[in-house]
């Protein structure tokens, strides 16, 4: 195997991991590989590749790391879904308390030149602060989804939408590196729109009631300090208040458009219940959420 055009698949079929391998898919003219694995408890090397490495958990049974070249970075829980972006040619190591299933994505130099024709001058050869911890975007995650899908399909058309995918994929890479990199160069102390959208996508979209201040400073690729007091200064709230604000205000749409039970709709939009949302809800609108959809049919 020439070390110097060794892709993922290569590292998949013939590295030492290759026991971790479950499934293995291409697509494309010029392959877009995916391999997914179990990695068991304890600390595992990378085997180097000449390929950009995206990485989606698919679950996490304990906390994890990866130590590189980007440095050391401490243990941390990944949720389903969580994104990790990896250079070629990376030397570090994963270290995991528990089994880690994931899914792996190779990205060629080339399938980026493709993308960025004339728009070079802007790219550094990586993708920035991606490559410096886990990160979040229901965009890419979505496509992501869509992409691995896609790979096995023996439609007519299966190759060109696995095409247009991935040149998304890579699309919205770029945009959210030049977003983090603008956010942490201090010269605005707001968060650009297209990181805010982020946020809220991921903010209406995760049914939990519980989302941490650091799962958004994550989608902005910053630390949260720096995302604390950013966000404020862009929002005049603190993400817990955004939040709360956020979910009331789906809420309300819900209660004047649907005819779900309250406990439905508590659910949908993140609270832990209809008590929670009730609570809430009285305090910021001074009426619970029945008194609200009365008034309204009113």
């Amino acid at each position: 195997m020439d070390q110097n055009s060794q892709t993922l698949e290569d590292v998949a079929r013939y590295g030492p991991h290759q026991h971790h391998v479950v499934d293995m898919k291409s697509t494309g003219a010029l392959p877009t590989h995916f391999v997914e694995i179990d990695v068991a408890a304890g600390s595992n090397r990378f085997t180097p590749h000449s390929e950009f490495m995206l990485g989606q958990i698919l679950r996490m049974t304990d906390v994890g790391r990866i130590d590189n070249e980007h440095g050391r970075r401490p243990y941390t829980r990944s949720d389903p879904g969580d994104l990790e972006l990896v250079t070629p040619w990376s030397n570090g190591i994963y270290s995991c308390d528990g089994q880690t299933n994931l899914i792996l994505m190779s990205i060629s130099p080339r399938h980026i030149d493709d993308v960025l024709e004339g728009q070079r001058s802007s790219y550094r050869g990586d993708f920035g602060h991606l490559h410096s911890g886990k990160f979040k975007s229901i965009a890419i995650r979505n496509l992501f989804d869509q992409l691995w899908w896609c790979c096995g399909q023996n439609k007519p058309f299966s190759n060109l939408a696995a095409e247009g995918l991935r040149t998304a994929i890579i699309a919205q890479l770029l945009n959210l590196s030049q977003h983090q990199i603008h956010l942490t160069s201090g010269s605005r102390h707001r968060i650009p729109s297209g990181v805010m959208r982020q946020i809220d996508d991921f903010v209406d979209t995760v049914q939990d009631a519980k989302v941490y201040t650091r799962d958004l400073a994550n989608i902005a690729g910053v630390p949260v300090s720096t995302f604390s007091r950013v966000f404020r200064e862009t929002t005049g709230q603190t993400a817990y208040q955004y939040v709360l604000e956020r979910r009331i205000a789906r809420a309300r749409q819900m209660l004047e458009s649907r005819e779900d039970p309250l406990a439905q709709i508590a659910y949908d939009v993140g609270f832990s219940s209809q008590a929670h949302m009730t609570d809430v809800f009285k305090k910021r609108i001074g009426i619970t959420p029945g008194e609200y959809r009365k008034q309204r049919r009113d």
